[in-house]
This record gives C-alpha cells, structure tokens and sequence, in this order.
C-alpha cells in the first residue's frame, strides 16, 4: 500500500491490526508490506490502521492511499 508524503496525511504509529512487514520510505510516498499467505476457505485478509489529517477543509477531499 503507498502513502503519500506531503499531502497532510499521516499513519497513525501503531494503529496497525496487523502490523506491516516492511514499510519503504520514498520521497513522494511510502510503501506498506505486507507478506501474507492466502489459503482456500481464507482467501481474504483485511489490513486496517488509523489515519490523520490535516487542515482538511469543508468539501475538500485527499487521497489517504495511491
């Protein structure tokens, strides 16, 4: 998952149900990993965290993720 950099929008540190493997850090966004084996009958795996924003104005909208 890439987070973008510079844009008001930041991870919320240890908001992570899974924390992730790796995270890369780039100039304009950064990049979540994680390594997870999918099986049948557990195809899926939800991933969440917490976000901040800031400055966000009335009907402005940003992206949290690229």
């Amino acid at each position: 998952m890439q987070i973008p950099n510079g844009t008001g929008v930041e991870v919320v540190a240890d908001s992570f149900n899974v924390p992730p493997d790796q995270i890369v850090s780039n100039v304009d966004f950064d990049t979540l990993v994680w390594n997870v084996t999918l099986t049948p009958g557990a195809a899926d795996q939800t991933l969440t965290w917490d976000s901040t924003l800031t400055d966000l104005q009335p009907g402005e909208a940003r992206e949290v993720t690229l």
